[in-house]
């Protein structure tokens, strides 16, 4: 098929020709190619090694999610992982153009062409510092935070767009003295003991936990069905 000849009689053996020197090369080296692509398919199976990418919103982002994420690199070193933050309609764009593996939400998706794995309920609640006069309330009609000095998060992030929502469902209107893109920025408004927010409770799980902060609950049924999910 070469259209050379690949073997040449030599006066007591065959021996290969230049030719056949250059095929036997050529064959060496797409068995060592062969067994190298499936040595990577095998440890990718195994999970040994490869690239894992996951999208998630900044509500996400926390010290429990960098432990979990530690933790796993640790028990596998050859899998190299990245991560975006994003926000909730980002994240499930970035699924459905398979530029991530999987994504975590709030809420759930509205792409058909994104699947939700897991869902768990995650109610958004009044956020507010242990000595703020509403921190010993067992619930909180939104129609009450129009008296207080409220900061939301603004209309980039699924959580503002569903307050929104349960704004319209209940004819009241906030005006936010503090309206931010930065969970930071929002967490250190709460921090001040002035600060009013509605937030769900794995944004500020922390600050819950070393009790600086507490999460009421409210009198809207939107808000008490948000959920996060796994995409």
């Amino acid at each position: 098929e070469l259209g050379t000849p690949l073997v040449g009689r030599g006066r007591r053996r065959l021996k290969l020709t230049e030719a056949g020197e250059l095929a036997f090369q050529f064959y060496q080296d797409r068995c060592a190619q062969q067994e190298a692509f499936l040595s990577q398919i095998r440890e990718l199976q195994s999970l040994n090694t490869g690239k894992i990418s996951i999208a998630v919103g900044e509500a996400f982002i926390s010290e429990r999610f960098s432990d979990t994420l530690q933790s796993y690199m640790q028990r596998y070193p050859g899998i190299s992982v990245g991560v975006s933050v994003s926000s909730t309609n980002e994240v499930v764009r970035m699924i459905s153009d398979d530029d991530a593996h999987f994504g975590m939400i709030f809420d759930t998706s509205r792409d058909p062409k994104v699947s939700s794995r897991v869902h768990l309920p995650q109610p958004m609640k009044v956020v507010v510092h242990r000595s703020h006069p509403l921190a010993g309330k067992k619930l909180v009609e939104l129609s009450e935070l129009g008296q207080y000095t409220v900061g939301l998060l603004d209309g980039a992030y699924r959580i503002r767009q569903i307050i929104e929502q349960s704004e319209q469902e209940q004819g009241i209107f906030f005006t936010p003295h503090l309206a931010t893109s930065s969970l930071a920025l929002l967490r250190g408004f709460i921090n001040s003991g002035s600060g009013v927010s509605l937030l769900p409770d794995l944004v500020v799980g922390e600050e819950l936990a070393a009790g600086r902060f507490v999460a009421i609950p409210t009198d809207s049924a939107t808000l008490n069905s948000t959920q996060i999910s796994l995409v």
